[in-house]
């Protein structure tokens, strides 16, 4: 480094407090400036110069003395271009320090200069900035001197087969070959030069003869044969010494080639050494031959050392050991050359790394880095770490680990677990500890480690740590909001339910007397009102069962039940349900179920039955006229023990456009939304075939042209069944009334309406009833008497169904009567509320308010699987 640099590094760790110190003592701020050997400009705030030294006006090339630089602003004094921005400026502008910044310019002759400045603002008493500093170091010597030897470490270094461009200069200083050249022709009484393969000159002529320089090479031939003659000698210098005779008459040349690593780069050539045997007659004839003067020639042979040729021959043999030499140097020098240039990529690529690694943690706020090194001595700490830890970065270097952040009851653990991961490799775990802080408060990191070997083979152990303060903090809050959205949402569940309840306790009531009414031969005109009550009623009961079942699928408590089922019958009970619908609309139902398709099946009948329920109520719903065809096929299935059900529901009714087809399975939205629709609904339907196809893993897609219909296409899967049967191809309606006559049927229900109402309808079935008003007073009647069935109600006073359930099940007075058949009839109807209930023990479930064939059909089920 050199001394401009020196001082340099020592002025610059003194710029912070200079340029934080306010000037307030003009003679002793001249003092500090006279002190300062390199070159400096001192500028206002307009960036006019105030003051500079001789240095500076040496390194620009400025003629004069330095007050003529004074009250010239700053860019014309240093870049010779008042036009020319500043580092200066900047620094007054942002009060900011910039240090070894690259300030390239032009001394005021049009030299080029490499100048690195170091720039920061000055203050007065009062801390108002009043101008700026520049001090400077002229390193464009060095810069030149790097650049050249990157140009020979460019060439040291290029591959071996690359031989365009390579130079003998390159692997040698040329000064000492020169001076090992002059010293081998003194001492061998030869002359001597290294010339190119093609025979240009390398090195400057050693021991030249007066015959060579004055006489031969004056001449246009003797020139010639000599450039021929050194030429050829050099072709055949490759492998090995050459002597021959000169072209230039009466004269000895030997020459031997200079190599590296196969590369032919140099001829080392000696001669003009006379040969013993050629006269002076053979000398006349050939300086008539390239037109010189005889007896100058004759003379100037004279002059030539005499040789015998088996002298020459030996030195000869010298020159070659020599240019053996001279190539294993070569050699030698690229292979040093790419060691050090490899060393320093390497070392480049380190320093890089580690900047790059020091500029992104230095920045990182929310990650605390700390770099320890086998001792456990910190040698990095970031901003991250002053912020969490509380210590700055000069209070925690070169201190001990577990003396800063450890706690005490910790400290021979860390030490212990650092150890064996620098001496065993057993890694540290990441995980939450609780660190301290400078203050002796604790903070809870989550905090990482990472070993790695330096360059040096020494060992550092770096430790992220992200402060959980907040996230801790956060973590509290979500634990909070979880916990009250889950009494919320029990509050809602809760809440829906029992509005379920209470809803369809009294609907059940009016639906069940509207139908015995309807059963007391009215007239027309009151059977008219019947039926539109009944509509109504049935529809407000849709729309209740709609409501509370999508509440539930997006509450996410709905249960995905895995039960073995009967898909014929269950496409069987489609026909059935909407068999009247289809009548009173006249449309025709199309239904086929693929033969293929085994008959038993495990999954979730239920959403299964509810999703073909709402797309077929919908396909009528919108069908003026024509027909709905149900189409349930088989597709192929990657997964063992299962199968894939393709299910088709097509009608020709109006058709949904285009840009409504994905709105329409979004709760309550219909393709009319204006107040002159002609279909009646929510348009809950959709929505929930949506969410369930979703829940049960299948898709779901929709096909629609206005006028000509809409086709809802389904794929779901569902496992084989332990015993299988395929499906008959035509599908058999249930009677009207597929109930045995006569049976005795336990009523249990606390609601005298919908006691009667039950009662009255089982009765016109032919069926004897007996009621009774609780879970208490049911097992009671029953213990006395015998049924075939009990209807049981769930939510009841002194015992409610579920409990009356399990002690006929369980209890032991009702061994003989545990197996008898029981329907749940409630009004528990939200999605889940079925399979609660036959899991509690119950045969089969209508939900209030029911119809007068649903409960013939519950009837008939558990009759049927009792027979």
């Amino acid at each position: 480094m050199s001394d401009s640099e020196k001082s340099s590094r020592r002025i610059e760790s003194q710029i912070d407090s200079f340029a934080q110190t306010p000037i307030h003592d003009k003679g002793l701020f001249q003092i500090v400036l006279s002190c300062l050997p390199m070159p400096y400009l001192l500028v206002d705030t307009q960036e006019r110069v105030l003051q500079t030294n001789q240095a500076c006006l040496d390194m620009l090339k400025i003629d004069g003395p330095v007050e003529s630089c004074y009250g010239k602003s700053l860019s014309e004094v240093f870049y010779n271009d008042p036009s020319h921005p500043t580092v200066v400026g900047r620094s007054i502008q942002e009060n900011k320090i910039f240090r070894d910044i690259e300030v390239p310019t032009r001394d005021h002759h049009g030299t080029e200069l490499h100048i690195v400045a170091n720039v920061f603002p000055l203050y007065d008493l009062n801390k108002d900035c009043i101008g700026g500093m520049c001090i400077y170091v002229d390193t464009t010597e060095r810069k030149r001197t790097e650049e050249a030897l990157e140009r020979r470490m460019v060439a040291l270094t290029r591959p071996l087969e690359d031989t365009e461009g390579i130079q003998f200069e390159d692997m040698f200083n040329l000064a000492d070959i020169q001076r090992l050249q002059d010293e081998f022709a003194n001492a061998t009484r030869v002359a001597s030069i290294i010339t190119r393969p093609d025979g240009t000159p390398i090195t400057n002529p050693s021991n030249f003869c007066r015959l060579y320089i004055d006489i031969i090479c004056k001449t246009e031939k003797g020139e010639a044969n000599c450039f021929r003659s050194d030429a050829m000698l050099g072709q055949l210098s490759v492998s090995g010494p050459t002597i021959r005779p000169c072209m230039s008459g009466g004269l000895w040349d030997a020459g031997a080639g200079i190599s590296v690593g196969g590369r032919h780069i140099a001829n080392w050539l000696i001669g003009q050494v006379r040969d013993a045997s050629q006269n002076e007659k053979q000398m006349r004839d050939y300086a008539k031959r390239i037109g010189a003067d005889e007896d100058e020639v004759v003379e100037a042979f004279r002059e030539v050392p005499s040789m015998t040729p088996e002298r020459f021959r030996q030195i000869a043999q010298v020159l070659f050991t020599l240019t053996m030499q001279l190539s294993s140097m070569a050699y030698q020098n690229i292979q040093q050359a790419r060691f050090i240039s490899d060393r320093k990529q390497a070392e480049k690529a380190f320093k890089l790394s580690e900047e790059r690694f020091k500029k992104l943690f230095d920045n990182v706020d929310s990650v605390a880095v700390q770099g320890y090194d086998r001792d456990r001595k910190v040698i990095y700490w970031n901003r991250a770490s002053e912020k969490i830890y509380g210590y700055k970065k000069n209070e925690s270097i070169g201190v001990h680990l577990e003396d800063l952040i450890i706690p005490p009851d910790m400290r021979p653990h860390v030490i212990e677990a650092i150890r064996q991961y620098a001496e065993e490799g057993k890694a540290i775990p990441a995980g939450e500890l609780n660190l301290i802080r400078k203050d002796g408060t604790s903070v809870p990191v989550y905090s990482s480690h990472v070993m790695q070997t330096t360059g040096h083979g020494d060992l550092e152990l770096f430790c992220l740590d992200i402060d959980l303060t907040e996230l801790d903090a956060v973590k509290q809050e979500l634990i909070s909001a979880k916990d009250k959205a889950e009494a919320s949402n029990k509050a809602k569940s809760e809440f829906l339910a029992n509005m379920s309840h209470e809803i369809r306790t009294p609907l059940n009531g009016i639906l069940g007397m509207l139908q015995l009414l309807e059963k007391t031969e009215p007239s027309d005109e009151q059977k008219e009102y019947l039926l539109g009550a009944i509509k109504s009623s049935k529809r407000l009961t849709r729309l209740l069962s709609d409501i509370l079942d999508l509440s539930k699928i997006e509450a996410k408590q709905t249960i995905i039940d895995e039960v073995e089922f009967d898909i014929e019958e269950m496409t069987q009970s489609i026909c059935d349900v909407f068999l009247l619908s289809i009548k009173e609309h006249g449309l025709i139902l199309n239904v086929a179920l693929d033969k293929k398709i085994p008959r038993r099946l495990v999954g979730d009948e239920t959403r299964l039955r509810q999703i073909l329920f709402n797309i077929v109520g919908n396909a009528i719903k919108f069908t003026p006229e024509g027909s709905i065809s149900v189409e349930i096929s088989l597709l192929p299935c990657p997964v063992e023990q299962s199968c894939r059900i393709f299910i088709s529901v097509s009608d020709t009714g109006i058709g949904i456009p285009d840009d409504r087809q994905k709105d329409i399975l979004e709760p309550f939205t219909q393709v009319d939304g204006s107040y002159v629709r002609s279909k009646q609904g929510a348009g809950l339907g959709l929505a929930i075939v949506k969410r369930l196809v979703s829940l049960l893993g299948g898709s779901l897609c929709i096909d629609s042209e206005i006028g000509k219909g809409t086709t809802f296409y389904v794929v779901l899967q569902f496992k084989f069944a332990t015993t299988t049967s395929t499906v008959n191809e035509c599908l058999k309606p249930m009677t009207e009334n597929g109930i045995p006559p006569g049976l005795n049927i336990l009523v249990v229900e606390d609601e005298q309406i919908n006691r009667i109402v039950a009662c009255k309808t089982l009765n016109k079935l032919g069926c004897k009833t007996t009621m009774a008003v609780d879970g208490k007073n049911a097992l009671a009647k029953l213990a006395k008497s015998d049924f075939d069935l009990i209807l049981m109600d769930i939510q009841m006073p002194v015992m409610d169904g579920v409990a009356a359930t399990k002690a006929i099940r369980s209890a032991p007075e009702f061994v003989s009567k545990s197996n008898i058949p029981i329907i749940a009839m409630t009004a528990h109807a939200m999605l889940g509320d079925r399979e609660t209930f036959l899991e509690a023990g119950m045969d089969d479930y209508v939900s209030k308010p029911f119809s007068k064939q649903e409960l013939i059909d519950a009837i008939a089920r558990v009759t049927t699987k009792k027979s």
